[in-house]
């Protein structure tokens, strides 16, 4: 079973000489006038990681609403050094679909979910890439449903993608004790480009399978 003492040791603890820049700024877009409360909880759980600061893009209903439950979060766009795209994202809204391309664009670390998993082809050749689909959104990517061997199914889409595209892959140092806890407890699984006791500044997962 995966815990908090697993975690622990990976955590980058702030100190007196850190600030909201050098605990690292993230950019979300996410939620829709549909799906108002994807965006609420993207950012809520964003901001229990410990980041330093959180800016947030989405439609006025969302932002209102994140507002009101995170007040500590920016609207609006400026500098980030990661990116968290598309949780309850329409693809109807063709400003912020096109607000998301640019942004997947950049080579700073990108988590893309729900209707940004599209945008792995805009990412940079060797950035750091987090796909988080579940099942369904997974076959859609790929053509085949993940089974139950959801690690391989993970490699087999990276070995799948273009090399001259975003291409992240699975390392050799994947704790596969670690992967087995996860799955039996039910947690995400995660293919490390370092073993899961990361430093401070750790080389973030390239697939999740949520």
């Amino acid at each position: 079973e995966v815990d908090h003492h697993d975690l622990a040791g990976s955590y980058p603890w702030p100190t007196p000489a850190d600030h909201k820049y050098s605990r690292g700024v993230l950019g979300v877009v996410a939620g829709s006038d549909a799906y108002p409360g994807a965006a609420v909880l993207t950012c809520s759980a964003a901001l229990h990681t410990g980041v330093g600061m959180l800016r947030y893009a989405g439609p006025q209903r969302a932002t209102d609403q994140v507002l009101a439950r995170c007040p500590e979060v920016v609207p609006g766009q400026g500098r980030a050094q990661a990116s968290l795209l598309g949780p309850g994202t329409s693809g109807d809204d063709r400003a912020r679909s096109q607000e998301m391309r640019e942004l997947a664009r950049r080579p700073e670390p990108c988590v893309l979910d729900a209707g940004a998993l599209a945008l792995v082809v805009e990412r940079p050749a060797g950035s750091a890439t987090v796909l988080t689909p579940h099942d369904g959104e997974f076959e859609r990517l790929s053509g085949y449903a993940p089974g139950a061997d959801r690690l391989a199914a993970a490699g087999a889409l990276i070995a799948a993608m273009p090399e001259a595209k975003a291409r992240p892959k699975v390392p050799d140092s994947m704790d596969a004790a670690l992967a087995s806890r996860a799955c039996r407890v039910g947690l995400p699984v995660r293919a490390y480009s370092k073993p899961p006791r990361m430093p401070p500044t750790p080389s973030w997962a390239k697939v999740e399978l949520a």
